[in-house]
């Protein structure tokens, strides 16, 4: 009888942790199922070797540096003229690696031949030199390319960056391991995670056949494994296996992430640093107020908890406002939580989409339309976790983002509204308030205070406007969306038909006229003045603004009159445009361009 086990991928990071060890085993389909995945003693054998070839090829340090640099090149083509300053750029990267392959391979000939590669690159000056700059760049990646320097700075770079977040400075992460080579991380792997499970899965095929002299053999021959030595004092007392399963109900803990397992350790920071606690700080979650195991573990789910960095997918995010925000390493996981199948799937696609550069709207846009049919997408609700992780400070910031029903008819929709929007970290705050349940709108207050300021954002805060609008009717289950869209176009073209106005007025082009401000600045601070009133929720002030700018308007020398419409009174009831999509459309409107700035902020968008 083969010792199998059944993992349920419930929880988040066991579902992560799955997703890596399908990774590490993609050719293993029969393993998977649509809850989760079949463990058997097989996986565990080479299973530290994978491990750690996985990390190295998958964050190569020496690929990463040649990725890079390649835009550089790609650059040079459009811009000869940036030669100089790219070649700074380029210099400054390779001698940050430089320094680093100094401090463990400065007796070797490779380090020598980086030196002076790092010196040719300062007499590129000219155009002239590209062919230089070309050949000193493929000579550098050759040599990190070699095969004891990529590992060493690669491995470093996964313990610090990949690792440390979750594990904290548990085994191979201790700062002392740093100068050990690959095959001792490989062992220390197998020692730490990889033995203690495959202990625990053979106990379980013993526990299985129900002879309690073979399993009181097994935990006497293994009895160097610390809870099999506790086990033993007590298990050999039972003759029968009615004392057993008494005494194992009674003594031993059960795994708090894998049924059907004991708990042999607890749930602590160096298991998971996420969301773990040391055991003084759990007292809340003890088990029966046992508080040398307050959250009890399996050694199989500590090992498939290591593997959950392999099943997440890790980017760079910005956190913060326009004017202040700081990078984080963040990872990133999506669920569908009813077929782990293709939970699997969507992990994938996502890690290849976000490893080639997609923003996360992009990336979960296109994730959303992969589902295999309409009928499937009114089904399918997507579940996002992302979660920054910093063992040093103690913080942690997670974020649970879900996806109902009615933003899923909302993307079936107007998932396109996203492709106008082209500020990319308003986009993607944008989208994550909604998958929040949070209205957008102080998101796209920031947009139109942007647009204010660069023009070619305007199309993109209108977008904002109109996916608010379509979001709004989605979540009270409007289904004819298309004729109301009609009315926030039309308010959105009063403010360009009244921007016309203002500007032809103010471009009067007469000399010995009084000086008046340009068309453009005077709008500008009128569209401030609107903002403000909108943000403050002061319909009366924002009406009163607009009644005075009609006025103004109207005013002797424009040909055209024109009158206030009606659907302004909509922002005082209760049925029709809310007062944020009518002002907020407005407002656009009136920061419109005229054709030639349009063509003009088209080119720079693209």
């Amino acid at each position: 009888m083969t010792a199998t086990v059944h993992i349920e991928a419930e929880e988040w990071m066991m579902a992560a942790g799955l997703i890596g060890l399908h990774r590490l085993y993609p050719d293993d389909r029969r393993a998977l199922t649509r809850s989760g995945y079949q463990l058997t003693p097989e996986h565990l054998d080479g299973l530290a070797h994978k491990y750690v070839a996985y990390l190295l090829d998958h964050y190569s340090v020496a690929k990463r540096d040649a990725g890079r640099m390649s835009w550089y090149i790609d650059q040079l083509h459009f811009r000869p003229d940036k030669i100089k300053d790219y070649a700074t750029d380029l210099r400054k990267m390779m001698n940050d690696q430089v320094k680093k392959v100094e401090k463990y391979f400065s007796d070797r000939e490779e380090y020598t031949t980086l030196g002076s590669l790092v010196e040719t690159m300062k007499v590129i000056n000219t155009p002239e030199d590209q062919e230089l700059l070309e050949a000193t760049v493929k000579s550098y990646s050759d040599v990190m390319s070699t095969p004891y320097i990529d590992e060493k700075l690669t491995m470093n770079y996964v313990r610090s960056m990949i690792l440390e977040p979750f594990f904290g400075q548990a085994s191979i992460l201790q700062k002392t391991f740093s100068s050990k080579s690959i095959d001792e991380h490989i062992e220390q792997i197998h020692i730490d995670f990889v033995e203690p499970a495959q202990l625990e899965l053979a106990f379980q095929q013993m526990w299985q056949s129900g002879d309690p002299t073979a399993i009181q053999s097994y935990l006497e021959h293994n009895q160097h494994y610390a809870p099999f030595k506790t086990w033993h004092k007590g298990i050999k007392k039972c003759k029968t296996i009615e004392e057993l399963d008494r005494y194992c109900q009674e003594e031993i803990l059960p795994c708090s992430l894998i049924n059907g397992l004991f708990g042999t350790q607890s749930l602590e920071e160096k298991s998971f640093v996420p969301l773990a606690f040391s055991k003084d700080k759990a007292v809340n979650f003890s088990w029966d107020f046992e508080k040398s195991c307050p959250v009890p573990i399996s050694a199989v789910a500590r090992l498939i908890l290591f593997l959950a960095p392999l099943g997440l997918t890790p980017y760079t995010r910005r956190v913060g406002s326009i004017q202040a925000n700081e990078n984080y390493r963040y990872f990133g996981l999506v669920l569908t939580k009813k077929n782990f199948v293709k939970d699997v799937k969507l992990n994938n696609n996502y890690l290849r989409a976000r490893s080639k550069g997609t923003e996360f709207t992009d990336a979960i846009i296109g994730l959303f339309h992969e589902t295999t049919d309409k009928a499937d997408k009114l089904k399918d609700a997507l579940l996002m976790i992302e979660l920054s992780s910093e063992y040093q400070a103690k913080k942690t910031l997670l974020d649970y983002y879900h996806m109902p029903s009615y933003l899923v008819s909302f993307f079936n929709e107007y998932a396109y509204l996203f492709k106008g929007m082209k500020h990319s970290l308003l986009k993607d705050r944008y989208l994550r308030e909604i998958l929040k349940g949070i209205d957008p709108k102080q998101v796209i207050y920031e947009y139109i205070r942007m647009a204010i300021k660069e023009s070619f954002h305007v199309y993109g805060a209108y977008q904002a406007v109109k996916a608010r609008y379509h979001i709004l009717n989605s979540m009270r289950g409007v289904d004819e969306m298309a004729s109301n869209d009609k009315a926030v176009t039309f308010v959105y073209f009063q403010g360009v038909n009244l921007r016309k106005q203002l500007v032809g007025r103010a471009s009067t082009g007469d000399e010995n006229a009084p000086y008046r401000a340009s068309g453009s600045k005077k709008v500008e601070g009128i569209a401030y003045r609107l903002l403000n009133a909108v943000k403050s929720g002061d319909k009366s002030e924002f009406m009163d603004s607009v009644f005075r700018l009609y006025l103004s308007a109207n005013a002797a020398g424009n040909k055209q009159k024109l009158s206030v419409p009606s659907i302004f009174l909509d922002g005082f009831k209760e049925e029709g445009l809310d007062f944020d999509t009518l002002a907020n459309a407005f407002i656009t409107g009136l920061l419109s361009q005229d054709e030639e700035k349009k063509e003009e902020a088209s080119t720079h968008e693209s």
